[in-house]
This record gives C-alpha cells, structure tokens and sequence, in this order.
C-alpha cells in the first residue's frame, strides 16, 4: 500500500496466476486495488514453465494478462499495467523478444530486474545468474526495441557504469533504481515494528561497491551490486566513470 498526501495507492506485485480467475481478479479491483505488476519472465512457455518450476503457470499467466488487460480496456483498472521480468542466464539473450511479444497483446510496461542470486538462484548460480558483460549488449536492444515501439522500460540492479561502459544511452527515468517509489515498509517480530525505506536498505544492507567507485559521478546515486553476485563473479566488471 503507497500513501502519499494525496491519494493511496493499493499495488499488488504477484506472478498474476489468479489473475486467470475473472472472478478473483474483478474482486480485487472492487476491494480497491488500483495497479498491478505481475512478474512473467519469458515469452515462451517452455522457458517460463521452467524458470518458476510450474507446470502450465505460462498459459495461467497469459490468461491472466488477458483478463488485465480487458478490466483495463473497460476502464475497470485505472493505471498502466506493468510487467516485471527477472534477467537471468536462461532469458538474457531474449529480452527484445519478451517485449515484442508482450507489446503485442497490448502492454507497454517493462521493468528489468538482474537476478538476485538467493535461494534457489544461488544453489543454482552457475545456470542461472549471468554476468553483466552478458547481459548488457542484450539490454540495450531492448532499450532500442522500447523505444522503438514506445514502450516504457526501466532497469534494475545494474551498476549505473555498465551502460555507459557499453555505450547505451539510457535516459536516468529508465534507471528503476533511481525512480523506486521511495515506500516505507513496516516488519513486525517479537511485537516489535521496523520501519525502513527499501532503496536504503538495498543499498546499506545488500549491496556493495568496488573502492574504485568512489571516483565514480554515479557513485551518490548508483546502489551498487548484489552482495552475492559479488561472491560468485567478483567485481572485475565494474568501470568508474571519471570527469577528466
């Protein structure tokens, strides 16, 4: 739930499988949800069946969409519906493709989030979290492709250096890092109640930076990389962008 001095705001950030579901899916709507951001990470059902380790959640999920997109067709569901994508080692190389695909069925949200190798990310790190070197040539077609389409797209936990290292002309809105809703969340244990801004706990608690990056013009705003990723590929990647 996002309040602001205007207005609240109800997200829910789910794999949008009940979304299937007409019945639920108007229920939430009435109950006062106002967006929705449903996680899909491939355009193929194959690839997608495998990455959440579901048998047929690609064809619940696209049921899903379809369903979104005709509330918000009827104007049921006010705001733009936005579509979250894990970059990985097996969807990397199709990130242009997820894109088309979606745009085609009517959606024109797109966040980019670099795997976070925990849990069974990091038990299977070798197949499943890329290197940015990877990735960022894939990154800026996609970029292409959004604009290309007019689509909006914003990109997550990748180092501010790497797209001007690889020559990508990404304009600060499409950086998602720097444009997170600044929420404030609230955990309770033992009847004890914490309250934290996300974007500062990623970058205090979960992220870390080369020493190199203190010579950086991005180094007030950039987060960093995930402190595991750093385990598995060190931080050889990272490229300070210095003022002459």
């Amino acid at each position: 739930i996002i309040v602001s001095s205007q207005d609240i705001e109800i997200v829910i950030v789910s794999n949008g499988r009940r979304y299937s579901d007409k019945k639920f899916l108007r229920s939430l709507i009435k109950s006062g949800v106002t967006k929705f951001y449903v996680s899909i990470h491939s355009h193929q059902r194959k690839l997608e069946d495998y990455l959440t380790s579901t048998q047929g959640s690609f064809e619940e999920k696209l049921k899903g969409l379809v369903n979104l997109k005709r509330f918000y067709d009827e104007g049921l569901i006010k705001e733009d519906i936005l579509l979250n994508i894990v970059i990985n080692k097996v969807n990397y190389r199709y990130l242009e493709k997820i894109i088309r695909f979606y745009h085609k069925l009517g959606f024109s949200g797109f966040r980019f989030d670099f795997i976070r190798p925990v849990g069974s990310a990091w038990r299977n790190a070798a197949i499943m979290v890329p290197r940015y070197s990877a990735v960022m040539k894939h990154a800026g077609k996609a970029l292409e492709t959004a604009r290309d389409l007019r689509a909006n797209i914003s990109f997550g936990a990748i180092p501010l250096c790497l797209f001007r290292k690889y020559g990508i002309d990404i304009p600060m809105g499409c950086i998602g890092d720097l444009n997170d809703i600044g929420t404030e969340s609230r955990l309770s244990e033992d009847n004890t109640v914490r309250r934290f801004v996300i974007s500062h706990k990623r970058k205090s608690r979960y992220k870390i930076k080369s020493s190199s990056c203190r010579r950086c013009i991005f180094d007030p705003t950039c987060e960093g990389v995930w402190k595991e990723y750093a385990r598995l590929h060190g931080l050889s990647e990272i490229s300070p962008v210095v003022i002459p």
